[in-house]
Parts: C-alpha cells; structure tokens; sequence
C-alpha cells in the first residue's frame, strides 16, 4: 500500500514537472516573440487567440450561460482541457511565429491543389476531434448539437485546421534555413507545448468532460 502512494505520488510529482516546464518554455518563448517582432506581433497574437475563446462568447449568448458559474458547469479552469486553456495559446504563438517569418509564401501555395489538401486536412483534424478524442457516449445529443460544442468542433477542428495548413504550411517550408532557427524552435516548442497537454488531458480524464458543454440551452433572447 505504502509503495503504491509513493509511486502515485511520485507520478503525480512528474506530471506538475513536466507541466511546469513546458508551460515555463512556453510563455518565455511567447515573451521573445513578442520582444522580437514588437507590439505588431502582439495585436495579431490577441486576434487570433480570440478565435478559440470566443466560445465563452458563443456560450454566455447562444447558450445564456458563463461557464464555470452554473451548478452543472465545468470551471473555467479546474477540470478543464488543458490542450484548451491554455493550450491553444500557445498553438497561437506558433501561428504568429509563423506569420512573421521573412520570406512569404511558394507560388504553388495559391494552387487549387494546395487548396484541396489543406481542406482535407481540416476534414481529417475534424473527424479524429470527433470519433478518436471523443465517442458518441461522451455527450448527450443536445449538448452535440450546443452552439459552444459546434464552434469547437467545426470553427476550430476543422476551420482553423484549414485555414492555418493553407496559409502557413507553405511559407513554414520556405522559410526553412538556419537563420530562423529560434524561430523553428519557438513553433516545435509551442505546438509540443499543446500535444502534452492534449497528452495530460487523457492522463487524468478531463477530456472528454460532460460538464464542458450543456445539455440544455437557449439563447439569451430566448431566456
């Protein structure tokens, strides 16, 4: 018994580590993005990390709530997907990385070809969202169908996937050399930074989580 604790314990000491190192290598390289570039990088951090809490917006007016207030709600942070919050924080300093590398994007970017892969790829980060990290059992039929679970799935799985593979895949590739390095690093580091949390999720059950998403809802202009 005694040695079960210890080894709980000790698993549980590795867990808040390897959390605290990557958070930690997260934010500082968040930090000398933001020294680097200056306030340009900051404005269009804070405009793309909007889109995936936007969903508080989504459920306070599509759903009239304010998650983490109600009874039946999950809060905003305790219990929470950490792939989530803060997650895909540090997936957006990746994508600004990105954006401000040099030398912009190949010609066959633009190509309908190009097009159609990166529209599969946001199918493929769809249906994995959909059938691998969560099952049908997951959720009840309403809170499927809830707007702050459709804007997850469909804004962010798929839309966002999309978006991102076309614009940004392509000048990532041109870009490739040894002066941007530290750049590369930054967006191995933040996108690593997601996986393990995605990772730390499964470990310890947040996701999937019944209580993220509502079984009953309404619009506030319904209320």
């Amino acid at each position: 018994m005694a040695s079960q604790q210890r080894s709980s314990l000790y698993k549980k000491y590795v867990r808040i580590a390897l959390l605290g190192f990557v958070l930690g290598s997260g934010v500082t390289h968040t930090f000398l993005l933001f020294t680097q570039v200056g306030l340009q990088a900051i404005g269009v951090w804070l405009g793309i990390v909007a889109i995936p809490y936007f969903m508080y917006v989504v459920a306070w007016v599509f759903e009239s709530r304010r998650p983490g207030r109600g009874p039946d709600d999950a809060p905003v942070w305790k219990d929470q997907s950490r792939a989530f919050l803060p997650g895909d924080a540090f997936l957006t300093t990746a994508v600004v990385t990105i954006i401000f590398l040099p030398k912009a994007g190949p010609d066959w970017g633009h190509q309908w070809w190009w097009i159609v892969v990166s529209v599969l790829t946001g199918i493929a980060m769809f249906l994995t969202g959909r059938k691998v990290t969560y099952s049908p059992s997951d959720y009840t039929p309403q809170a499927w169908k809830s707007p702050s679970k459709r804007w997850h799935d469909f804004v962010m799985f798929f839309g966002f996937t999309t978006v991102v593979f076309a614009l940004l895949v392509p000048k990532l590739i041109t870009n490739f050399n040894a002066e941007q390095l530290q750049s590369y690093f930054t967006v191995a580091l933040c996108v690593g930074t997601w996986v393990w949390f995605a990772i730390d999720d499964a470990i310890i059950g947040d996701v999937p989580n019944p209580r993220q998403h509502p079984t009953v809802w309404q619009p506030l202009w319904k209320k």
